[in-house]
């Protein structure tokens, strides 16, 4: 493997399969996300709240700018979309172009693996495509989420980095400019990039010893970011700059906790979720409880619904992941007798870099937050590409890595993907279409803490749906009120009527919800929301037949 190739030639553009092959495994990529893009929508966090943003929600109601160029430009492509066609489906929209991301995100890190950190062809093939059926980053392939985007960025960032070192001084200030350009873009798009923009890239020139084109791209990068998120902060706030420091800082929304023997186990649960979908575990009564009383662990309900209504296919899980085991074990044994080892230049320092700081973000803000993770599974695919499966493969052992890599598809295709193509497993549809069918205009629903579920109503123009973790008691009461008086009805969900249901870090509203219970549900009328729970109907005695 030599250097005189540069890697945007034809040879570089599918990590040596040539132009032809290297579009046959692209639409490959593209067409496998989209065949098994998850219909059910409930089991990601932040979904339907993008969703409002992008077709209903002026953009500078946005709670914060972490998503603030991202959110833009998805805004633009929805409109531009909606001017041309009629009738668009924005979760087809995105899916697709989600898609197309996500597949140029894999080639980019097989060719990254082959150009920059000498890796045989196979090894990174097989390394991309592990990367590419990791349960996490294939489940929001086609999912309305910047994750795709993020990824296809931080490779871009990196691989322009390594690119204007190996090619120096033939390119100069025009190269360091489009890559502080990028740099820039990228924090603006997702703020996490910023660890890959403003310290991998650093550190990695500073260890390459370019001085020079280090001060260069901190000083522009740096003015776009601040620049943008300056602008972000006068659009998203009208308050004193204070003020908008904290906008920018999302301190509102962000937490640091030092780092705990629980935040070690949640990290654990979090990144092997994202290798490997535990979706399975919620089929366990005893699992499920304690998930349910674990702070910080969203979409409890969502995903116990998945799991009840996905049949016995979760059990495969019991085949697939001691095979897992068991050939993971194989390839690190075989990677560890492989000698001489490799010493760590400036390119690996800089993706252990990434790892460990991505690692430490997300172990301080939200070890649980599996969705964060995501983007650092790329520098752990770099990782183990160089260090386990190169030495694996070059040991004659690429069997097993290929054992490994069908294991990784069937499990995460069937057990993660697979439980969440069918709308009798979608909380949110099934609980949804039960309300929306129910209400009609001027009626009020009242939800204790179910964020998600207002927002599918909102995207899907039902009656007003009000939260009390949200508005407070008072404001629910008053709201109530006034329906009752306009002779509307209010549907109260069953997470008022039992808060006991709770999690851990929302006791704090039982007070206020059992003294709602006491006021308005003694001649309340109860009836199912489809198979998702309950709900009750309040009226005026006088409005009632």
């Amino acid at each position: 493997m030599t250097d005189a190739a540069d890697p945007m030639d034809e040879n570089a553009a599918g990590a040596a399969l040539g132009r032809g092959k290297a579009t046959i495994v692209f639409l490959g990529i593209v067409l496998g996300y989209l065949l098994t893009a998850p219909t059910n929508h409930s089991l990601s966090v932040d979904t339907y709240y993008y969703a409002l943003i992008i077709t209903h929600d002026p953009i500078i109601d946005v709670e914060n700018p972490r998503l603030f160029l991202w959110l833009a430009a998805m805004k633009g492509l929805y409109r531009l979309a909606s001017a041309v066609l009629t009738d668009i489906d924005l979760f087809r929209l995105i899916g697709v172009v989600n898609a197309v991301l996500a597949s140029l995100a894999v080639m980019l890190l097989a060719r990254l693996l082959v150009r920059d950190f000498s890796l045989a062809r196979r090894s990174a093939w097989l390394t991309a495509g592990l990367f590419a059926s990791c349960y996490g980053f294939w489940r929001y392939a086609t999912e309305i989420e910047v994750y795709a985007s993020a990824v296809l960025l931080s490779l871009l960032l990196v691989h322009a980095a390594f690119r204007l070192v190996r090619n120096a001084p033939a390119r100069s200030f025009g190269s360091v400019l489009g890559l502080a350009v990028l740099g820039g873009i990228g924090t603006l798009t997702y703020q996490p990039i910023g660890i890959v923009a403003g310290l991998v890239v650093p550190v990695f020139l500073l260890l390459s010893g370019r001085i020079r084109y280090l001060a260069q791209y901190s000083a522009i990068a740096g003015a776009m970011v601040i620049g943008g998120f300056g602008l972000a902060a006068h659009l998203g706030t009208e308050e004193e700059a204070a003020h908008a420091v904290s906008f920018v800082l999302q301190a509102d929304h962000v937490a640091p906790k030092l780092p705990s023997p629980m935040s070690l186990a949640k990290m654990v649960y979090a990144v092997s979720h994202d290798l490997l979908s535990t979706n399975w575990m919620f089929a366990i009564e005893s699992l499920r409880e304690r998930f349910r009383l674990t702070e910080g662990f969203f979409l409890h309900q969502e995903h116990r619904f998945v799991a009840e209504n996905a049949g016995p296919q979760v059990w495969v899980a019991l085949a697939t992941l001691p095979a897992a085991a068991v050939l993971g074990l194989v390839i690190i044994g075989t990677a560890w007798r492989t000698k001489p080892r490799q010493a760590i230049d400036a390119r690996e320092a800089a993706v252990i870099v990434w790892l460990v700081a991505h690692g430490a973000m997300m172990l301080t803000l939200s070890p649980l937050g599996f969705e964060g993770w995501i983007p650092g599974l790329v520098p752990l695919a770099v990782l183990s590409g160089k260090r386990l499966i190169a030495p694996c493969v070059a040991a004659d052992r690429s069997a097993v890595v290929a054992a490994l890599l069908a294991v990784f598809i069937v499990h995460n295709g069937i057990v993660g993907i697979g439980t969440q193509m069918r709308e009798a497993g979608d909380y949110l549809h099934t609980r949804g279409t039960a309300l929306i069918e129910r209400v009609r205009p001027g009626d009020l629903i009242v939800m204790a803490a179910h964020w998600n579920l207002e927002r599918y109503l909102r995207f899907n123009n039902a009656p007003r749906a009000i939260i009390v973790e949200k508005e407070g008691v008072n404001a629910v009461r008053r709201a109530i009120e006034e329906t009752l008086d306009r002779g509307g009805r209010v549907l109260i969900l069953d997470d008022v009527a039992a808060p006991t249901r709770l999690s851990r870090g929302r006791r704090v509203l039982v007070p206020d919800l059992v003294a709602l219970t006491n006021d308005y549900l003694g001649n309340a009328e109860r009836f199912a929301t489809g198979q998702a729970g309950w709900a009750y109907e309040v009226r005026r005695e006088e409005d009632k037949e």
